[in-house]
């Protein structure tokens, strides 16, 4: 007989496999109870309805990313006023590595966050990740305008757009399972692309 962990585990397991195959909405907990040989009983014993069941899987790794695309954005913002322009595409280019390689440690819960999560607490999650780009975007711009920088000062709406352009792109390799070291390459020339064109907007 199981023990809570490995119950709990084995009730995960099975749902993690059936989100990925189904999605959240088309997924089944008689299924998973099935595949994890246990009864839909056993399973709400652990996770009270589908949307906890779900969170039970995705909710640390999604939580992490959070919590450290705030940490990088954060960090940023502590470095020298007069350097981060001059600092930017360096921090950038190594926070995308950092990012690239957590993601593809963690594929299948991606997969499941950004392509299978329609009806959970986690549907909007990539929206989440663009309200934090645009927060310290902004933060950053108001900066610059501070020390007399910017040729430009964007409107929120625009700011809004190009930071949801930027983050949609991340998330881009795994809606087309695009390989990890083609990712790398792929994610190094948006990072380029997008870097040469804030400094165009923006700088004197």
């Amino acid at each position: 007989m199981m023990d809570n962990r490995n119950t709990k585990n084995s009730i995960l397991n099975a749902a993690r496999e059936e989100f990925l195959d189904k999605g959240f909405e088309k997924a089944s907990l008689r299924k998973i109870a099935k595949k994890a040989d246990l009864t839909t009983g056993a399973i709400y014993s652990y996770f009270s309805d589908k949307d906890k069941l779900y969170e039970g899987v995705v909710g640390e790794v999604a939580e992490f990313f959070y919590d450290d695309y705030v940490r990088i954005q954060s960090e940023f913002e502590k470095l020298d006023d007069y350097k981060k322009k001059e600092d930017m595409p360096d921090y950038t280019r190594e926070v995308m590595k950092e990012l690239i390689t957590y993601i593809y440690a963690n594929f299948d819960i991606f997969k499941l966050i950004i392509c299978k999560s329609k009806g959970t607490s986690y549907e909007n999650f990539v929206h989440r990740i663009i309200e934090v780009e645009e927060v310290h975007t902004l933060k950053f711009i108001d900066k610059m305008k501070e020390l007399n920088l910017l040729k430009y000062y964007p409107s929120k709406q625009l700011v809004h757009i190009l930071c949801g352009g930027l983050v949609t792109g991340i998330f881009d390799i795994i809606v087309h399972d695009i390989p990890e070291i083609e990712a790398n390459d792929y994610l190094e020339k948006m990072r380029e692309y997008h870097t040469a064109g804030w400094y165009k907007i923006l700088f004197k």
